[in-house]
């Protein structure tokens, strides 16, 4: 009786210290208020709150789930509904771009994974495949060609390096094509696959453009491309035909637009580096002075001339003529030419051309058309482009004019083959340098 009395004693006391039990409602309020409260590393991994299980929660701005035991999920993919999640190894659900076994994803600020589409994220555009995985490269979207760099971020208004190429998307990130392409104080070109064009001409409308090395139109300058210069005006284009004041220098450019050398064009002279020289005289006013001279003369005249310094020439009536002892010309260039050969020795021949040259002497003439061949001075007037020109037999009155004929008919010549000839003996391409040297001392006597 004292045991059991004692047992109820202990028994009431232990009840009135004890605090009285929170009703139900109390006790799920406390509860979820010290979850919610808790950081993302202190939340609880098992929830036996009904509230908990098969639910997304959002504590401390991110996105948690309990599957049907009221467990954190973790490192897990999860379909919820028609969307889908990916909790991390926290439990968190992945938001943007996030990398999951190795694979880029992009995923809303909610945790749902974005698939088959453009999206934004933080101020970048995507874009995701089928699966939501983020593409890279270029992207063919609505038939605009797109390029998004090695993070997937598509590229807006600037230069895109692919490969051994540069490109330019615009401000909405599509590739631009077969245009001038405004960057900076430069203009470039890109062509139909988008790629900027370098040292080279660009055809666009009716006109040519040069872009440099570096891509950027040239303007108000002069172009070197392969063997020519070119010259490009102040919007770039290439100029034709025509003169072209620079600086204070005057030059001309022909139909293809290159400079002009070392000739005369429209009665001006240009010089060795296309510059006009106005001290260079045209000629045309000399031919028709000439032209009015051998009108008061009798008989037919043929008449070449040419200045040696600045190319230009003209003739009068330039056709085959009886050569007379013009023909002698030839032969001294055929008998050089026989020497050079290794055929005829210079000592036996020398005082011969010397006498046929200085004096005119018919027999030294015919003596030097026997060293040669009766045909060869006529082969050598064909390799060296003397067309109006022919030997066909000897020269008389003299001494050994027989047996001189070669059935090729008469001594002719044209005072344009003589002006050639006399031309190549004083550039020295007459031969030789040494045989043209020689051949001049001859003419000088």
């Amino acid at each position: 009786m004292k045991r059991r009395r004692g047992l109820l004693i202990l028994f009431l006391i232990l009840c009135f210290l004890l605090p009285a039990a929170p009703t139900e409602a109390a006790a799920k309020y406390k509860t979820q208020n010290k979850t919610e409260n808790k950081s993302e590393s202190q939340v609880r991994v098992k929830n036996k709150n009904p509230a908990y299980k098969n639910k997304l929660k959002k504590i401390g701005g991110k996105i948690y789930y309990y599957n049907s035991r009221g467990e954190l999920v973790k490192k897990h993919w999860r379909t919820i509904g028609d969307k889908r999640y990916y909790f991390t190894k926290t439990g968190a659900a992945a938001a943007g771009p996030a990398k999951v076994n190795g694979i880029r994803y992009l995923f809303s600020s909610r945790g749902v994974l974005r698939r088959n589409g453009v999206y934004k994220y933080n101020g970048n555009t995507y874009y995701v495949n089928a699966r939501g995985k983020i593409q890279t490269g270029w992207k063919k979207i609505n038939n605009n060609l797109y390029f998004f760099d090695n993070a997937g971020i598509l590229r807006k208004n600037q230069w895109v390096r692919y490969g051994d190429n540069l490109y330019y998307v615009n401000s909405t990130g599509a590739l631009q094509k077969n245009r001038w392409i405004q960057y900076g104080n430069n203009l470039y070109y890109v062509n139909s696959a988008g790629v900027l064009q370098k040292n080279r001409w660009i055809r666009y409308g009716n006109n040519l453009y040069y872009v440099n090395s570096a891509g950027a139109l040239q303007k108000n300058r002069w172009i070197r491309y392969g063997s020519n210069t070119y010259y490009v005006n102040s919007a770039g284009v290439l100029q034709k035909n025509c003169w072209i004041k620079v600086g204070n220098y005057i030059y001309h450019v022909d139909s293809a637009g290159a400079l002009q050398k070392n000739q005369w064009i429209d009665g001006r002279y240009v010089g060795e580096n296309g510059v006009y020289d106005p001290d260079k005289k045209d000629l045309t006013v000399l031919k028709t002075k000439m032209e009015d001279s051998i009108r008061s003369y009798r008989g037919s005249w043929s008449v070449y001339m040419k200045n040696l310094e600045t190319g230009q020439y003209f003739s009068i009536n330039n056709r085959k003529i009886y050569a007379a002892s013009l023909i002698k010309l030839y032969a001294m260039g055929a008998v050089y030419s026989r020497i050079a050969q290794g055929k005829i020795s210079e000592s036996s021949v020398s005082s011969t051309i010397s006498s046929m040259i200085t004096v005119s002497d018919n027999t030294s003439f015919n003596t030097i058309v026997r060293k040669v061949g009766l045909t060869y001075i006529n082969q050598w007037c064909r390799e060296n482009g003397y067309t109006e020109t022919n030997q066909g037999h000897g020269l008389s009155p003299s001494s050994n004019n027989y047996g001189l004929n070669n059935g090729t008919g008469s001594n002719v010549t044209s005072v344009a083959d003589c002006g050639k000839f006399l031309e190549s003996v004083y550039r020295g391409t007459c031969v030789s340098a040494a045989a043209s040297q020689k051949m001049l001392g001859y003419l000088k006597r």
